[in-house]
């Protein structure tokens, strides 16, 4: 077992600027994003909001889908923050800060349905950074934290993983 002595990654890597995050669905396909390491310059204006495929079978990387909203700014270099995979639903859901500035919220929730590569917008106009998905005996309820505060919040799911009311 040596090669979990060494790292398992191609220039590819590199090139995308750090991965923090990661979700990995039930065929053990890894889904992941960028975050800048020193500043708005290492990685691409788009591809904060980028979100990375790595193949379970080849191994390769690849961009998955990019969600809609603003670029990046030197004032916030940000994107996607959270990621979390719902094996029930097949779905994954990103949180990104992506727009955002010291006086407004512009982030977002959203669920990737991962059979259509479908964005479905959840919360809009909310900064929030990690994001999970239990099953709780009240239901299927998806959490998150707040990046400006240390709240956590939660709603309840429908059968195909979108939000049933409000936080």
């Amino acid at each position: 077992m040596r090669a979990r002595n060494r790292p398992q990654q191609t220039s590819q890597f590199e090139r995308i600027a750090r991965l923090i995050k990661i979700a990995i669905d039930r065929d053990g396909n890894i889904y992941t994003a960028p975050v800048p390491r020193v500043s708005p310059s290492d990685i691409a204006p788009n591809s904060q909001r980028t979100i990375y495929k790595v193949d379970t079978q080849s191994g390769l990387m690849a961009p998955f889908l990019t969600l809609d909203g603003p670029d990046s700014t030197p004032v916030n270099p940000f994107g996607i923050l959270g990621l979390t995979y719902d094996c029930d639903t097949h779905s994954l859901y990103a949180t990104s800060v992506a727009g955002s500035d010291r006086e407004q919220e512009r982030g977002q929730i959203v669920r990737i349905d991962l059979a259509t590569q479908t964005v479905v917008p959840q919360l809009t106009g909310l900064d929030a950074v990690g994001v999970g998905v239990v099953n709780r005996p009240e239901g299927k309820t998806l959490f998150f934290g707040t990046a400006r505060a240390s709240d956590v919040y939660s709603v309840l799911l429908d059968e195909r993983g979108d939000l049933k009311g409000t936080p």
